[in-house]
């Protein structure tokens, strides 16, 4: 894989700069704040508004507005690089810096910049401006040093219009000078270089440094060129060379100088960027001898023409094509030459003057060969650079002096080392030759034939090309737009159409409910209808205009209809709705006076006086903003409605309220009212006790300005989902328990009181709704003793409203240690539930604050009860608040030692919790301690118990703060018996079934199929006193097990849940130690065994127990008393049944257990009670000896066969 030679470090900081260089160019700001702008306007044009008008509101306004910006900024963009091409923006003023070359530069830019500025100021042609600069073809005159240039140029017939602005005052003086000279013509601008640009290096003083210096300024040279004139810096080059010059030099100093025209050919095309011509100018032609005698007979009019030959034009793949027709090209100018000799060697009768003609033509025929090298060397096309169009070979002269050349005889005297030839000097009259026409004629009606700069033109293209795409695309645009529009409108005028066509007759004579289920489909579409054209409320704007848009012409009409829609026919059916509603509730005896009746008269009654609802809405609130009272509580009503009536459907519910809202808002009809039923309501009413009634209405007062209640999961925080419970039969885990504003301190101080103080309205508002106010008139006696009896009803309610909410709480049911720590923690910790639950008590039950009040001497006594009220009614009232709750609040309230006694209560529970904590720890580290601390508990052992201190602190404590300590408490007892159980279960595994399952369990007696047997230490270990089974079983289970009930032991109303079965299996293991083991707990089994018969074959059967013998002949039986396992035989544990007779054979077996594997060979026949015998019978070659077996002890071990069939269980 090819590497870059970029880290990716590099890589990124040049990403970095190539972006920050384009952002900080024009293009890329521009670009970015014409980005910024467009999505500033799709994003957040829609939430502009002026002075109540959204321009942008319409998507089709944003997008017109997108295109007015992009082609804003297009046109912009484009305008800016037309005024700036060509012109390179000041770069950073670099620090001075002592630099020959670079001063040389610097003025070369300053002179080359004052005569741009002087040919674009005196031009007065018709194309002025920038264009006046591309109106005359440049042209960039080019040599190696003492060639002629100048001489050339100021001996030609050429005007200079410019020249004393451009310091060519005295050009006919030609001097050397060591930077461009400007020269402006009538017909063209040339630019004479230094000679010294093209010296060759080997003819450089310091050559490293000279090119350099040439380098640089030819570089700076070339970037003026295309900083004026971009599009076409140069229409050709004119290539001076001397003729003698290059017939003098050698080979290898030609071949300098060509490399050296061609490098500075090749950095000039490459800076240039376009194909140029070249025209090859051979000067000094006089010094060749000969000349003055070959040209003496032309006429003025040859002279002033030119001498020379022109290529054919060749395109840029062919650019080398003129090297191959050079030789062609120059024979043929040689024959013209030739054919002119013969003339002018008749006409001169001078010996020597014929020989140096003749000698003129052949050295001219040599100097061919020398251009034809030279010129393909710094002429020739490379792959790497755009060749240069090669146009034409001028001969010229400007003056005839000094001594002529005669090139054949240098070159012999140089061969053959001889002296040079002496040739005499010119004299007499010098005129210049072959240039009057040269430049007109040959030179500058060429100029067309030079190439644009192609970086400029492909910029110029992209520009003409985008602006065309840009205008194009704007164009189909708003042709689309306006075809889109056009179609919007048609399209919404026929949806309107459309939905209003068939509701223009709706059925009559539909009950009220059926009414509206018909009418909302119609009001939907009605409505729709109104929505199709938004904003026609606003005025007309010219974006409008543009839209085509018709929505101020069919909005009105469409509103109209709904307007009527809703007056004559939805809210009659609404009034109709609750007039039957009024009826249904006074029908029976329990709703005729509730305040659901009452309410619904007082939606009926608004609905049918809008002066009384908007009296209503403008009464304000606590904040002093119009309440809407009365629209709400009809609003209210019908929305409580419809959720029920279309449960579900929640389109269908906002639908109809959206109905409702429009038609209370914009409709000042009323519907006409049903006063039979509304007599009637009145006088069910009249019935109720007024302050019931004044209390109700204070609720939903309340209600409508202070919806939100008093959260206790709010003001509790996380703490209350984790810490409460609401009773296990309703768990509270997800749901809240609120308290209405009206029932906490400030509805009391900032509702109750000033609505109670002011109960005048709301009883006249009552009495309105009632019928009252115009037949009773209330005294301030009577309204006095109102807001009496409220406040004691709304006392009275407000102790019940917390009562109800507090009593309900409860501790939630603690799952495991984790969880109980949780909850804990909850308590204790900064969440501090239980504090926070009687903070929030308290700060709504100390409604006024207990104080001492001196009597007054005028203050009345009570008849009743003797007693003196000195303060007003509220504050005795809200007393009685204070002592409801007054043993709660003192809880959290800092006693005379300065800390309230809740602390107390804290560090108790926090004691418990780190009593859980030290447990969970233990079973970290795979220590029983949970059952280690049930344990103490359960036999009162512990030196601490947490969990007592905590219930004894419950005790007395108020309700339901007794409730709740105490249920901590048993929780906090629940989860650490349950860990008990689990350390329980894993003692059980590790010692027993794991000890019962590795040594015993595979093994005979337990397994009857096995060889390998349970030694009577193994045996001993695991079920004798002390042993494996038995120390758990007094260690622990004996704590929490009551084996004469077989159930758990109750300890502090809790206990270990453990299996039956388990139990029944323990009952098992338990048996074994009494059947197997004596009273000083080491093994012992005594047993009896009676023979009962023998078969006829045998003679005799003697049965050896480990040495043991019970032997039997037929007769009488004999009982043995077998002892297992027999001590006098510690050596001989066998046990064996021999038979003797005619059929003789034996059964042996040895071992500890020999005889009862002995006796599970026998097949048992008989099986009574569990003390009773067994009798069994022994099989040996067929003769069968019966036996009786009866065991010394409550279960016969024979029978039962405990150890075969013991099963350990694995879980409790």
């Amino acid at each position: 894989m090819l590497s870059s030679g970029y880290s990716p470090a590099q890589i990124v900081a040049n990403t970095a700069a190539l972006l920050w260089n384009w952002v900080a160019s024009a293009f890329g700001a521009s670009a970015l704040i014409a980005l910024a702008l467009m999505a500033a306007i799709w994003f957040g044009g829609e939430s502009l508004d002026i002075n109540g008008y959204k321009p942008f509101a319409a998507t089709s306004h944003r997008v017109i507005a997108l295109l007015i910006v992009f082609i804003c900024w297009l046109i912009g963009v484009v305008f800016v690089r037309w005024r700036t091409r060509g012109l390179k923006p000041p770069g950073p003023e670099k620090p001075v810096v002592q630099d020959p070359v670079e001063l040389e530069i610097e003025a070369m830019r300053q002179s080359f910049r004052n005569a741009v500025k002087t040919i674009r100021t005196k031009w007065t042609g018709e194309e002025r401006g920038r264009q006046t600069l591309y109106t005359l073809p440049w042209y960039v005159v080019m040599g190696p040093p003492a060639v002629g240039k100048t001489s050339l140029l100021a001996a030609s017939d050429m005007k200079f219009p410019l020249a004393h602005l451009l310091g060519l005052e005295s050009f006919k003086s030609i001097k050397l000078t060591v930077e461009p000279q400007y020269w402006v013509t009538n017909d063209s601008v040339l630019f004479d270089l230094p000679g010294a640009w093209l010296r060759p290096a080997s003819q450089k003083a310091g050559a490293e440094t000279g090119k350099t210096r040439e380098s640089r300024l030819w570089n700076a040279f070339s970037a003026l060129l295309t900083e004026h004139r971009p599009r076409r810096p140069i229409n050709g080059v004119i290539l001076v060379l001397d003729i003698c010059e290059l017939m003098r030099t050698t080979e290898e100093e030609r071949g300098n100088l060509a490399a050296s025209i061609h490098g500075r050919l090749v950095e000039m095309s490459e800076a240039l960027g376009t194909r140029f011509t070249i025209h090859m100018v051979v000067n000094k032609i006089d010094h060749l001898l000969g000349f003055r005698d070959y040209f003496q007979q032309f006429s003025k009019l040859d002279r002033l023409a030119p001498f020379g030959f022109s290529f054919d034009v060749y395109d840029e793949l062919h650019a080398d094509a003129w090297r191959d027709t050079f030789a062609t090209d120059f024979a043929a100018f040689m024959e013209r030459v030739n054919d002119d000799l013969i003339d002018r060697l008749y006409a001169q009768r001078d010996l020597t003057a014929r020989k140096n003609i003749y000698m003129f033509t052949r050295q001219l025929s040599a100097a061919g060969v020398v251009l034809q090298h030279f010129l393909v060397d710094c002429l020739q096309a490379d792959r790497f650079s755009t060749p240069p169009l090669v146009r034409g070979l001028y001969f010229t002269t400007t003056k005839q002096e000094g001594v002529p050349f005669n090139a054949l005889l240098a070159r012999i005297s140089r061969d053959y080392a001889l002296p040079a030839p002496v040739m005499p000097a010119y004299s007499g009259l010098s005129q210049p030759y072959f240039l009057a026409r040269l430049f007109a004629d040959a030179i500058f009606t060429e100029a067309g034939l030079a190439g644009d700069n192609k970086i400029v033109e492909r910029r110029k293209m992209i520009a003409v090309n985008s602006t065309g795409m840009a205008a194009a695309v704007a164009l189909i645009t708003l042709g689309f737009y306006l075809f889109e529009a056009y179609c919007d409108n048609a399209a919404r005028a026929a949806s309107v159409v459309a939905r209003t066509r068939d509701f223009v007759t709706l059925p009559q004579g539909v009950d009220a409910s059926g009414e509206v289920a018909l009418l909302r489909p119609a009001m939907d579409a009605i409505r729709d209808a109104t929505t199709v054209f938004p904003d026609w409320r606003t005025k007309y704007h010219l974006l409008d205009y543009v839209a085509l848009y018709q929505g101020h012409r069919i909005g009105p009409a469409v509103e109209k209809v709904y307007a009527t829609l809703l007056a004559e026919r939805f809210l009659p059916a609404l009034a109709a709705q609750v007039k039957d509603r009024i009826i249904a509730l006074g029908r029976d005896d329990v709703t005729r006076d509730e305040d659901e009746r009452l309410n619904l008269l007082r939606v009926y009654l608004l609905m049918g006086d809008k002066a009384k609802r908007d009296a209503l809405d403008a009464r304000p609130d606590a904040k002093g903003a119009p309440s809407k009272l009365g629209t709400r509580a009809i609003e209210t009503w019908f929305s409580e409605r419809w959720q029920g009536a279309y449960q579900g459907q929640g389109q269908v519910q906002d639908s109809l309220n959206g109905h409702l809202a429009h038609a209370l808002e914009v409709s000042d009809v009323t519907v006409a009212l049903h006063q039979p039923v509304i007599d009637a309501a009145r006088a069910d009413f009249a019935k109720v006790d007024r302050t019931q009634r004044i209390l109700r209405r204070l609720e939903r007062i309340a209600e409508m300005q202070h919806p939100v209640p008093v959260s206790f999961r709010k003001e509790i925080g996380p703490a209350f989902d984790l810490i409460f419970d609401q009773g296990s039969s309703t768990p509270l885990q997800g749901r809240d328990i609120q308290i209405p504003f009206l029932y906490t301190k400030k509805g009391f101080h900032e509702f109750f009181v000033p609505q109670n103080e002011q109960i005048s309205a709301i009883v006249v508002e009552d009495a309105w709704v009632i019928g009252e106010r115009d037949t009773i008139a209330y005294s301030p006696e009577d309204l006095a003793a109102f807001r009496d009896g409220v406040l004691k009803r709304y006392v009275s309610t407000y102790i019940g409203v917390w009562d109800q909410a507090v009593n309900v709480l409860d501790i939630t049911a603690m799952r495991n240690l984790d969880h109980a720590i949780a909850v804990l923690e909850n308590v204790t910790g900064p969440a501090n539930g239980i504090g926070r639950l009687l903070m929030l008590i308290k700060a709504n039950s100390v409604v006024y604050e207990p104080k001492t009040t001196e009597l007054r001497k005028d203050q009345p006594i009570k008849a009743l009860d003797n007693t003196i009220t000195p303060f007003d009614p509220n504050e005795a009232e809200g007393l009685r608040i204070v002592r409801r709750f007054d043993p709660l609040a003192r809880i959290v309230t800092a006693t005379g030692t300065g800390r309230p006694y809740m602390e107390e209560i804290v560090a108790k529970v926090g004691a418990v919790e780190t009593y859980l904590r030290e447990i969970r720890a233990g079973e970290a580290s795979s220590k029983p301690l949970a059952l280690e601390r049930a344990r103490e508990r359960a036999t009162l052992q512990g030196t601490t118990d947490p969990i007592s201190d905590l219930e004894k602190v419950g005790v007395n404590q108020p309700l339901p703060l007794n409730r709740i300590i105490e249920k901590l408490a048993a929780q906090s007892w629940k989860v650490v018996l349950e860990a008990a159980r689990l350390d329980l279960q894993a003692v059980w595994q590790g010692e027993v079934y794991r000890s019962f399952s590795v040594s015993l369990a595979n093994k005979y007696p337990f397994r009857k199929n096995t060889q390998e047997e349970v030694t009577l230490d193994e045996f001993q270990t695991f079920f004798g006193p002390q042993g494996t089974f038995d120390r758990f079983f007094t260690n622990y289970l004996a704590n929490f097990v009551d084996f004469s009930t077989h159930k758990s032991k109750i300890i502090d109303r809790q206990s270990i849940e453990i299996r039956p079965e388990f139990l029944s299996e323990l009952d098992k293991l338990r048996q074994i130690r009494a059947i197997y083991f004596d009273a000083k707990g080491a093994p012992s089994l005594r047993y009896q065994v009676e023979p009962l018969s023998l078969s006829n074959t045998a003679g005799a059967a003697i049965l050896n127990i480990e040495g043991q013998l019970v032997p039997y002949r037929h007769g009488p039986a004999q009982t043995y008393t077998i002892l297992w396992p027999n001590a006098s035989t510690t050596r001989n544990n066998a046990s064996s049944l021999t038979v003797t007779g005619r059929s003789n054979g034996a059964i042996s077996h040895s071992g500890v257990w020999s005889s009862f594997r002995l006796i599970d060979a026998a097949r048992v026949t008989d099986v009574r009670g569990p003390a009773d015998p067994v009798e069994m019978v022994f099989s040996v070659n067929g003769v069968n000896a019966l036996y009786a077996i009866r065991a010394l002890a409550p279960v016969n071990p024979f029978r039962e066969q405990p150890l075969m069939h013991l099963r350990v269980p694995e879980t409790l």
